[in-house]
Formats: C-alpha cells, sequence, structure tokens
C-alpha cells in the first residue's frame, strides 16, 4: 500500500487483528490498521478537548468564586468598620456639644456636622498617604489594603449620619425628606459635573503629579452613594412606617414590609436596567465623539457629561435603597414577626443575642447567595439587573446586621441594668477597637486563604494548558 506504520502502533493494532482473525474474519492490512489507529487518536483528542474545556469551566468558576466573596467580605467589614469609627469620633464630640444650649437634636446635629466636615478631610489625606501598595503578600499590605478599603465606608457613614441628624432635626415629615433627597442628589450631580472633578479623578488614576491631598478631598462627593440612598430611603419609607406604627400587629407589620419590598424591588430592577443601558449607550456614544460636528461637540460633551454623571449617581443611590428594603424586611420577620421586638436595636426580651443569632445567620446565608447568585448566566437584562442589586446588598446587609448588633451590645452594657455602667464614648472606643482587631485579623486570614486557593486554581490552569499543548 505504500504506507509506514510505526512498528509499536502496527503490533498493538495487529493483535486486535489476530483477535479478529480468530473469529473467522481476515486480518487487517497496514491501510486499515493506521485508517483505525487515526480514527481512535481523533476521538481520543475530541474527547481530551471536552475534558479540558470542562476543566477550564470549573477553574473560571473557581476564580470568580473566589473574587466574589473577596468583594462580599471586604464590603462586609468595610460597613461595621465605618460604622464603630463614626460612633466612636461622635460619641466623643457629642460631650462638647451637650455643653451648648442647643436641644438634643441640634446638639445631635452639631456633632455630625463637625465630624463630616473633618473626615472630608481626613479620609482623602489617609488615602493620598497610602497610595503606594506595600510589597506583595506581607501582612502590612492585607492592612493597609483592609485600611483603604474602610476609607469610603467611613466618608459615606458620616454624611449619611449628618442627614440623619438634619432630618430628626427638621422632622419628618414628607416633604422634608422630598427637599433633602432632592438637594443632596443635585449636589453630587453638579460636583461631580465640576471640571474640576473630571480632572482630579483622571490625575488619581494616572498616578501623576495631578494627584494632591486637595485633588482626593474634590473626587470624594462621589462616595456620598449612602447618603443618598438613605434620603430617598426615608421618603420611599415614609407612608409604610406610619401604617405600621399605626397597626402595631407583627404579622400585619411583616407583610406590609414583605408588599413594599416586591413593589420597589420591581421599580428598582426597572430603574437599573434603564441606568445600566444609558451608562453603556453613554459609552459607545463617547467612542465616536469625533463624528459629531465641530459646532455642536462642546454642547454634546455637556450633555453626554450630564446624562453619565445622573445615571451613575442614580444608580450608586438606587442599590442602597434596595439593600435598605432587603434588610427591613429580613429585620421584619425575624425581630418583629418572631420575637416580637419593635426594632433590632430594641429588642429588650432577647438583648444582644438574638442580634448575634441574626448576624451570624443572615453571614452565612448571604456569602452562599451571594456566590450562586452572581455565578450564574442571566440572558435577560431584567433579570441581570436584578442578581447585581441582590448580590450589591447582601454584602451591606451583613455589614448593617453586624452594626445592630453592637449597638445592642454597648446598650446593654451602658445601660442603667449593668452593673459596670461605662460611659457611652468609652464603651464605644472598646468595641471599635476590637472590632478592629477581629477584622484585621479576619481579613489577613481571609487573604492568606483566597491566595492559597488562586495559586491552587492558577497551578490546575497551567497544568491543563501544558497538557493540551503536549497533546498537539
Amino acid at each position: 500500500t505504500g504506507l509506514v506504520v510505526p512498528e509499536a502502533i502496527l503490533g498493538d493494532l495487529q493483535g486486535q487483528g489476530d483477535c479478529a482473525a480468530g473469529e473467522g474474519l481476515p486480518p487487517p492490512d497496514a491501510a486499515d490498521l493506521l485508517r483505525w489507529h487515526l480514527a481512535l487518536r481523533a476521538r481520543h483528542e475530541k474527547l481530551s478537548l471536552a475534558y479540558r474545556r470542562r476543566v477550564h469551566r470549573e477553574l473560571r468558576a473557581q476564580a470568580a468564586h473566589s473574587a466574589i466573596l473577596k468583594e462580599f467580605a471586604v464590603k462586609s467589614m468595610a460597613t461595621v468598620a465605618g460604622w464603630m469609627t463614626a460612633q466612636t469620633f461622635v460619641s466623643y464630640i457629642d460631650h462638647g456639644t451637650s455643653r451648648l444650649d442647643l436641644s438634643k437634636p441640634a446638639s445631635v446635629c452639631v456633632g455630625w456636622a463637625i465630624y463630616a466636615a473633618v473626615i472630608s478631610v481626613v479620609v482623602p489625606t489617609l488615602d493620598w498617604l497610602l497610595r503606594d501598595s506595600p510589597p506583595a503578600n506581607s501582612l502590612w499590605r492585607d492592612q493597609v489594603q483592609l485600611f483603604k478599603a474602610c476609607l469610603p465606608m467611613m466618608f459615606a457613614w458620616a454624611w449619611k449620619g449628618l442627614v440623619s441628624a438634619v432630618l430628626h432635626l427638621q422632622g419628618q415629615d414628607f416633604w422634608t425628606k422630598l427637599a433633602i433627597a432632592g438637594v443632596l442628589t443635585c449636589f453630587v450631580i453638579v460636583a461631580e459635573l465640576c471640571p474640576c472633578y473630571g480632572r482630579s479623578t483622571k490625575a488619581i488614576k494616572a498616578k501623576d503629579e495631578g494627584d494632591t491631598i486637595c485633588a482626593r478631598i474634590l473626587v470624594f462627593p462621589g462616595h456620598l452613594g449612602l447618603a443618598v440612598g438613605f434620603a430617598w430611603t426615608t421618603l420611599c419609607t415614609h407612608y409604610v412606617y406610619i401604617f405600621c406604627e399605626k397597626i402595631r400587629e407583627p404579622l400585619l407589620v411583616f407583610m406590609v414590609e414583605a408588599v413594599y419590598f416586591c413593589l420597589i424591588s420591581c421599580v428598582l430592577t426597572w430603574i437599573t436596567v434603564i441606568l445600566q443601558r444609558r451608562i453603556e449607550d453613554g459609552k459607545l456614544e463617547l467612542a465616536e465623539a469625533e463624528r459629531v460636528p465641530s459646532q455642536d461637540r462642546d454642547l454634546w460633551k455637556i450633555k453626554h457629561a450630564v446624562d453619565f454623571v445622573s445615571s451613575t449617581t442614580a444608580l450608586d443611590a438606587v442599590h442602597f435603597v434596595y439593600a435598605w428594603g432587603q434588610l427591613d424586611v429580613l429585620n421584619s420577620f425575624f425581630f418583629t414577626y418572631l420575637l416580637g421586638c419593635g426594632t433590632p436595636t430594641s429588642c429588650e426580651r432577647f438583648g444582644y443575642q438574638a442580634n448575634f443569632a441574626f448576624s451570624m445567620l443572615l453571614t452565612l446565608v448571604a456569602a452562599r447567595g451571594a456566590c450562586a447568585l452572581a455565578m450564574e448566566t442571566r440572558l435577560q437584562a431584567w433579570s441581570r439587573a436584578g442578581t447585581w442589586l441582590a448580590t450589591q446588598a447582601l454584602g451591606l446587609n451583613v455589614g448593617w446586621a453586624w452594626a445592630n448588633f453592637t449597638t445592642a451590645a454597648i446598650a446593654s452594657v451602658t445601660s442603667h441594668d449593668s452593673e459596670l455602667r461605662l460611659p457611652p464614648s468609652v464603651m464605644h472606643t472598646v468595641c471599635a477597637v476590637f472590632a478592629w482587631i477581629v477584622i484585621s485579623v479576619m481579613h489577613r486570614k481571609f487573604q492568606v486563604e483566597r491566595r492559597a486557593w488562586d495559586r491552587h486554581v492558577a497551578e490546575q490552569e497551567e497544568d491543563n494548558f501544558l497538557e493540551h499543548h503536549l497533546t498537539l
């Protein structure tokens, strides 16, 4: 036949041919043996390729799982750390403002205003000082990363506390809430539209000589999403809280909160779809800016900037409104319906023990739920928007739940029934130091385990890559 067959292959296949001949069939020639061998090899390569693709998908899923857990853990830790830090400093400021001839709401408002003003300068300064990353995989690097992740949340909690204090000072009427929410939203949009904001943002990303402390201060209005979201949440839940205060029946309160969350989820998901589409369209239009006529380019850029900034600001606030709605329905089910308490921080029958159980349960369920939601591919824009809102809310709600536990624990120590009777500021300081220590240790351990897992995934990916090329 003119075909040359390797002796090893020929021997193996002739063994199969002898078996075939023993059954009364003629032995195959060299061409048949080679054809069988090539077909068998092609089938083997096809199966091997399918297996490698499956392994590659699993490794990518494992890497994505690690990234999701990191984001979830850091967001939860930053929420707790930012809240504890804010409460501690404000408790000391209250010592000074309480001596002023002011009412209690006015004194609290002045205290939060002082803290927000100080933190608006201190946080950008610390962010600028820590702009250079320490050596990789070191304890100092992990702590710096944790602290830098907590800085925006410290800023956000300061302004959220100020908004809450202003609302209590001015009263809880609907129009006051609407005015505060509208003014704060417009302030963020106008601040981000200023040319200095855009220049500072570009300088910080490029890490050039324009990256200064003043530049960091100018871009921090972009971290006011928590305050804006809280202002709109108080507006959306205005009549819900009034109705719940009137009925006071635990089951009915839970039903009202559940119906509100279902309605607000649909509305916010629809808004998120529109905003995400506007942001994506804005990015595509920005790439085609040169096609716009020169006489209309300036007006086009202004319109594009307004649309983009307003969409990103609204999207940032929307997911905070969703998160508060999600937490409210969970609190109403666990504390109001099951335990018969008013709120998590006023549950005197079960105290901080109930908050600890709720926080631990929510942490376990939310961590698993965030991974499950993020790992699944959604085809429709509505489903993708709902998944994004849910995953963003879970990390925040875990942090808020632990913050409520801390509030209940501090209240039990500083109450009149306690034998110790520590001042609130001292107890806040002790709890803040303890929380930072625990969070630092947990973050370090989490980062070590995550890096080990990422190395394992990278090694498996490399082995899969080498096996693929060696087979070829």
